[in-house]
């Protein structure tokens, strides 16, 4: 991964509807995500952070905010964020009709080769297999991995998770090891890891730790999050 992913995203994967039934039609018939290990002995460096945040005041709006952090120097190389109407109404498994199409714009204006994203959201650990990082990978025309790193959990069962940090549990889902539970920090709420795409649940959580500085969220969304509030 030593030259990265610049990125290209489709124009013909779906429209975006109005209506949470015809999302949920067009979620039914998306292909499934590309689940796959990581290349062996490339540890992705350069990490993508997109979060979104839905402020109240002065009027109900969106924020879009993408952060692009380096791993090796601890240091953010880039980052944007967009103000936009809310494009879709909030419903539980329909996450990314609501934030797709303001992370979307931000991916397009990434100036930097990047080596992975992290989406604060759902990957294939969701009821119909395609969370809001799942599906985001469907836009990308690149194999980029994606890996979704959600704060709350959604779907499947999973077994006792010791308090310490770097504890991690399978997440199941009607038989399958769809994501992990990972204790990130000692004693804190654990966070539900799974692949978006062109990663497995193994490499999904091994970017997730390596990303970590302390905190209970890895460091790109971390500040990815805090740049879509600021302000």
């Amino acid at each position: 991964m030593q030259q990265g992913f610049r990125l290209h995203l489709r124009d013909d994967l779906h429209p975006w509807p109005q209506e949470p039934a015809e999302a949920r039609a067009i979620q039914q018939a998306l292909p499934p995500p590309v689940v796959s290990p990581l290349p062996p002995g490339q540890a992705p460096r350069r990490l993508l952070g997109l979060d979104c945040a839905f402020p109240r005041r002065p009027a109900p709006h969106a924020v879009a905010a993408a952060l692009l952090w380096d791993t090796e120097e601890g240091r953010v190389l880039w980052r944007q964020r967009i103000r936009r109407p809310i494009p879709f109404p909030y419903r539980t498994g329909l996450l990314a009709f609501r934030e797709l199409p303001l992370l979307l714009p931000l991916l397009a204006a990434l100036p930097l080769p990047i080596d992975a994203i992290l989406v604060d959201g759902q990957g294939i650990a969701h009821p119909a297999g395609i969370g809001s990082a799942a599906h985001l990978a469907l836009w990308i025309e690149e194999p980029v991995p994606v890996v979704g790193v959600a704060k709350s959990h959604l779907t499947g069962s999973f077994g006792p998770l010791p308090a310490e940090a770097g504890a991690r549990t399978p997440l199941l889902h009607r038989g399958r090891i769809v994501g992990a539970v990972v204790r990130s920090r000692t004693g804190c709420r654990p966070l539900f890891v799974s692949p978006g795409g062109h990663v497995d649940v193994a490499g999904a959580v091994e970017i997730v730790l390596r990303s970590l500085r302390g905190r209970r969220l890895p460091e790109p969304l971390r500040l990815a999050d805090r740049h879509s509030r600021d302000g």
